[in-house]
């Protein structure tokens, strides 16, 4: 596996994820709790996928302070890249209870496990234009030979993913 970890203050960009992003048709992103910087590391990501491609996201019912609506991440997905597919559907609190940790599910390929948020990339520091990174580790892990989990929507329905583990 490989591991990149963002260092408190440090500047990585999204592009580090590019390479992974690109050749995919489908990926899968759980982060329970969703807010404008997770949106823009998401919207990279639509950004990146060709015409046809999915983009299934769940997060938590929580609302409120600076969370997302669904409807404010699939808007927001559309707009960034309007051929692909996308789903975003919240979790029920059984599910979110269980799994705490972020992942990004890159086909069946790569599992992307994060530390903290998909809110780790940071903000944009407006006086050098950098990102300003949290503190986490993005911890790569080839999934081809793993078993699954099924991620559960509150509206019961469930999505089936290659799964290392937490």
């Amino acid at each position: 596996f490989l591991t990149i970890s963002l260092l408190p203050d440090g500047n990585q960009d999204f592009n580090i994820l590019e390479r992974f992003v690109i050749p995919e048709t489908e990926i899968t992103v759980y982060d329970k709790f969703i807010n404008n910087e997770s949106l823009e590391l998401l919207k990279f990501v639509a950004s990146k996928l060709s015409a046809g491609a999915s983009l299934h996201v769940f997060h938590s019912t929580r609302t409120g302070g600076n969370l997302l609506t669904t409807a404010t991440i699939l808007n927001s997905l559309s707009a960034a890249n309007p051929s692909i597919n996308i789903s975003c559907k919240t979790c029920p609190q059984s599910f979110t209870r269980k799994y705490h940790d972020r992942f990004i599910f890159f086909g069946k390929r790569f599992q992307v496990r994060l530390s903290v948020g998909l809110d780790c990339f940071g903000p944009i520091n407006p006086a050098t234009g950098d990102r300003l990174n949290r503190e986490s580790d993005l911890i790569f892990r080839d999934i081809s030979g793993s078993g699954t989990l099924d991620i559960v929507a509150t509206d019961g329905s469930t999505h089936t993913v290659r799964f290392h583990g937490a």
